[in-house]
């Protein structure tokens, strides 16, 4: 099973991908729920024809229903070429669903309350399955499809029951629902503003201290030449009596450049983090290779001894990318970060990094042999502030989400629960 993730190019993709990824979680019990009622309904009219509350079923339509919500039900295993279509499909089921399925019945069974009740129930949980965009036309479509086939069906097309009451009555569930669910979703994006407005405040105040760190270094970069000679004069001549190991003393040397290097990169991701808060990511793409990348950023994470023979690369196939750099670096150490702390948690495991060119396109595979990820948890570790960790923040693999999808690329998630987890960097070709 894997997770595939792509921009919305349109409006009307946008409105059907939003209101989606808000109920994904659900689809499947909602697939299973409408198998078991239709079958259910099926067996009832098979076994008893007369039935206190079933006198007219259409065995057809029931058919119908049937087949339409077993792809719901099974919509983790739909081919990923076709998965961008599932906010599309979930529109056209849960119209015939509820509105057209509900008026159906309710229209050959007008004079059983239980159908009228159903179809105002119907509009209610369709108020927090449907975009509000889309609501009132799922509506009447549902419902002048469903009159129009009793119209050619019925045998004395008459309308017995007293509409107004039944329009009245829905119209208000769907005012007051619409309403209390516009308020929880505000609610949320008030939340979210404000958090938005606290890490862009954050990130903006940290750049002054690196500045300041980057000042330091420049200054440091001048002065340590001089002191290195000094000490050298005053170990020759003996003048002091504990000497810096040589190894140490290498560091300190070759210290200066990284530092620097690595506060200006945390300022260019500080800058790329504030430009995509404002909404705008003018991002300066190259062309750079893989395998470099990838070792670049494991020199350059702040190990322990013990978790760096942790990692292993098998970096058989260096490719070329148009991206940025330090967006592959910041990925590769959120994904070292959550790997290493999954392997400590359970006390197992280790890290595996490969390149390999696959169908033409390019990947990079980061597994690790710790925990797996559980199967409910899949659909959400990309989503922003998600995380089952007490200190998280739920910020990291979102922001890898966020940094492929900057580079023209995608990322993918492999797991099996107890076993592994792989995440597949995907490069475009170029």
């Amino acid at each position: 099973m894997s997770i595939h993730f792509k921009k919305a190019n349109t409006t009307a993709s946008f409105i059907f991908h939003e209101k989606y990824a808000k109920v994904k979680a659900m689809v499947a019990i909602l697939g299973l729920i409408f198998i078991l009622l239709h079958a259910f309904l099926l067996y009832l009219h098979s076994t008893h024809p007369i039935c206190k509350f079933l006198k007219d079923l259409n065995t057809p339509i029931e058919l119908i229903a049937l087949t339409i919500s077993v792809p719901l039900f099974l919509e983790k295993l739909w081919p990923r070429c076709i998965c961008w279509l599932k906010p599309f499909y979930w529109i056209i089921a849960i119209t015939y669903l509820l509105p057209f399925w509900a008026s159906w019945m309710f229209l050959n069974n007008q004079d059983l309350a239980i159908w009228e009740m159903f179809l105002l129930i119907s509009f209610a949980v369709l108020t927090f399955l449907a975009p509000f965009i889309l609501l009132l036309p799922i509506i009447i479509t549902g419902y002048f499809l469903s009159y129009i086939l009793f119209l050619c069906t019925a045998f004395n097309p008459t309308i017995t029951a007293d509409l107004s009451v039944t329009l009245c009555t829905g119209v208000l569930i769907i005012a007051y629902f619409m309403f209390f669910e516009k308020q929880r979703e505000d609610l949320i994006e008030e939340k979210f503003d404000f958090l938005k407005s606290l890490a862009g405040s954050i990130a903006h105040e940290l750049q002054t201290p690196i500045s300041s760190i980057i000042y330091g270094i420049r200054g440091l970069k001048k002065a340590l030449p001089l002191l290195f000679d000094g000490y050298e004069i005053a170990v020759q001549n003996s003048l002091i009596s504990t000497k810096i190991d040589s190894s140490n003393l290498e560091i300190l040397k070759d210290c200066q450049n990284s530092l620097e290097k690595s506060a200006n990169e945390a300022l260019l991701a500080i800058d790329i983090f504030l430009m995509r808060l404002k909404g705008t990511t003018p991002i300066k793409k190259e062309h750079h290779h893989i395998n470099g990348l990838i070792k670049a950023a494991i020199d350059e994470y702040p190990f322990i001894e013990a978790d760096k023979r942790l990692i292993h690369l098998n970096l058989n196939y260096d490719f070329k990318f148009n991206g940025t750099p330090v967006l592959v670096k910041y990925i590769i150490f959120n994904l070292i970060k959550n790997a290493i702390y999954q392997i400590n948690m359970c006390k197992k495991g280790n890290i595996t990094i490969s390149t390999e060119l696959q169908n033409n396109t390019k990947l990079v595979r980061f597994r690790d042999t710790a925990s797996g990820i559980p199967h409910n948890m899949r659909n959400e570790i990309f989503e922003r502030f998600y995380t089952n960790k007490e200190t998280g923040s739920g910020l990291g693999l979102s922001f890898c989400k966020f940094a492929m999808e900057e580079m023209d690329g995608s990322i993918e998630c492999n797991s099996e629960e107890n076993v592994y987890t792989e995440f597949i960097l995907k490069f475009r070709k170029t």
